[in-house]
């Protein structure tokens, strides 16, 4: 098994190019590219400048560095100048999770790509992308692949894509002709491995070491700037070797955190089961009905899986089961509108949990109504999981905790996101699909989980 980073050394990798009066001139330097139009027009430092003018000369990289050294930041205002260079379309902007694409408004790799099952052949990959119209345009028009959090890609992952880019591209270059743009540290999270299966990192694979990505290593710390106590210990952390003068440093200032409303601080576990314990626990201490709510799976291609259920369960993000009350802590796990930031991993708060139905043409043209003449009030919301975002009129809930889908209208949760969009959440529809893009199984579920709690891996960002 092959060593983690945090015990050894990291990847080693081409040199970032070094400085010469001889150097090739820089797109900074071309007249026609505006410098100002880009929004990191405030100063980098020499080894930001240096990576950034390497990134907008057209090579790939592999952006690292430790915590405060800028990485973020210089990843950023790299999006933004290829964005001004390239054409927004053509800069493909993604992470291995839902949070950490969400702090650059972007998607998850595994979303960008298409690649909804990575279990899948190449061949049976590069089908489904090819007979998908919308697929097959991104893969065409991409010219720039951002991928951040690059620790936790998983190696024969990474060279799958190689392989479907190239075929579908038409191709033979590395990823097809894509520059990629890698950002991570290989001291923090690895792949997670399935089941028993040997982990590998992005830098054990073939396409890695194909595509000759040049390191670009940030060596100074902005974030902890003059507090050389405090960066020594992040340094020790980093390599999983803490000094007892570290340890005791950190104990000396535990303190309890100050409430945060409405949403609380997310606990991070290893374990899954852990995660369950802490949301169920939170859940329990609302003291509110708690709606159940049961996915509806179909088998579509009949014989194609012994147990749709464990299938479905296994290929998807969308739990079978999902446990709700009003004033719970919730997170999407699909995307929903990247647009507006209904993205996975945007979390919030769950107001209501309710039956809704559609506002009627005579509603919608009299919407300061007060109710429905048996003293219900009418409240107007959004639909988040409508493409038409359709208006509709809450009802109430009964008492009952077994939520069903009502005749009056559609069951539905009304959240409050942390970026400030307010709406109803639906159930949607999954579907998974073969080697061929032919759908084998669907799943229709609220794409909801709680989040007072959740994965290392998850909360990665």
């Amino acid at each position: 098994m092959a060593a983690s980073p945090a015990s050894s050394a990291a990847p080693t990798a081409p040199a970032a190019p070094r400085s010469s009066s001889k150097r090739k001139s820089s797109v900074l330097d071309q007249p026609s590219y505006d410098l100002k139009s880009a929004s990191y027009f405030p100063p980098l430092s020499p080894a930001q400048q240096a990576s950034l003018n390497a990134i907008l000369q057209g090579k790939s990289v592999f952006l690292t560095g430790a915590a405060g050294s800028g990485k973020s930041y210089l990843l950023t205002c790299a999006i933004d100048a290829l964005r001004a260079l390239h054409g927004r379309g053509k800069v493909a902007v993604t992470a291995t999770t839902g949070v950490a694409a969400t702090q650059l408004s972007g998607t998850t790799t595994h979303s960008w790509s298409g690649i909804t099952n990575s279990s899948l052949s190449v061949a049976g990959l590069v089908v489904s992308i090819k007979m998908d119209k919308a697929k097959l345009a991104k893969w065409t028009a991409t010219r720039v692949l951002v991928v951040d959090e690059v620790s936790m890609l998983d190696g024969l992952f990474l060279d799958k894509l190689n392989q479907v880019a190239k075929r579908v591209r038409r191709r033979d270059e590395p990823f097809g002709g894509i520059q990629l743009v890698l950002c991570g540290d290989f001291y923090q999270l690895p792949p997670v491995a399935a089941g028993n299966s040997r982990r590998i990192f992005a830098f054990e694979g073939k396409a890695w070491h194909e595509c000759g990505l040049i390191t670009l290593s940030l060596p100074s710390s902005f974030r902890q700037a003059g507090d050389e106590a405090f960066q020594n210990i992040l340094i020790e952390a980093r390599t999983g070797k803490l000094s007892d003068a570290s340890v005791l440093a950190l104990y000396a200032v535990q303190r309890k955190p100050p409430a945060r409303k409405p949403l609380q601080p997310l606990q991070v576990f290893a374990r899954r089961a852990h995660v369950d314990a802490a949301n169920r626990r939170q859940l329990n201490n609302l003291n509110k009905p708690i709606h159940y709510f049961s996915a509806k799976d179909k088998l579509v291609k009949q014989g194609a899986v012994r147990n749709v259920k464990m299938a479905l369960n296994a290929a998807m993000p969308i739990p079978e089961q999902v446990e709700l009350a009003a004033g719970a802590q919730v997170m999407l796990v699909k995307n929903l509108d990247t647009g507006r930031g209904l993205v996975n991993g945007a979390v919030g708060v769950a107001v209501s949990v309710g039956t809704y139905t559609k506002l009627s043409e005579e509603k919608e043209d009299n919407e300061n109504e007060n109710g429905d003449g048996d003293g219900n009030e009418w409240m107007i919301i959004p639909s988040l999981t409508s493409s038409r975002g359709r208006k509709v009129v809450y009802k109430p809930m009964s008492d009952s905790t077994q939520t069903k889908q009502g005749k009056q209208g559609k069951v539905g949760v009304l959240v409050q996101f942390n970026n400030g969009l307010r709406g109803l959440v639906e159930s949607v529809k999954q579907e998974m699909e073969d080697d061929v893009g032919d759908t084998l199984a669907t799943r229709f579920q609220i794409p909801l989980v709680l989040a007072w709690a959740t994965t290392i891996h998850k909360s990665q960002g």
